[in-house]
């Protein structure tokens, strides 16, 4: 375990380097003290799920970035376009059809 909370402050660590972001900039951000922030970073403490979560909406990466150190991924999907989803007839009462979302990123 103690190998895994190394990776993770690692990894905090290394989106602060690139996107020159101070320790005492972040720890303030997080409500945190700084030496709280560089043992996480030095994996030397258990960093809670809810800094973790900060931590990743501060840098606008995935939580699952900084625990695994890849980024999510669909297996599965499929396009619908808007009005050509396919009409299932199941029950009269119901009308089924595939539908449409929009993601904006």
């Amino acid at each position: 375990m103690l190998d895994e909370l190394q990776q993770v402050g690692a990894r905090i660590r290394g989106l602060r380097d690139i996107l020159e972001v101070s320790s005492e900039t972040l720890a303030v951000s997080l409500q945190i003290p700084l030496a709280t922030l560089e043992a996480y970073e030095q994996g030397e403490a258990d960093i809670p799920v809810s800094i973790l979560y900060k931590i990743a909406v501060y840098f606008h990466v995935e939580l699952s970035s900084l625990l695994t150190g890849e980024e999510p991924r669909l297996h599965t999907f499929s396009i619908v376009r808007h009005g050509r989803g396919v009409v299932i007839d199941r029950r009269q009462e119901y009308a089924h059809q595939s539908f449409h979302f929009q993601y904006n990123n």
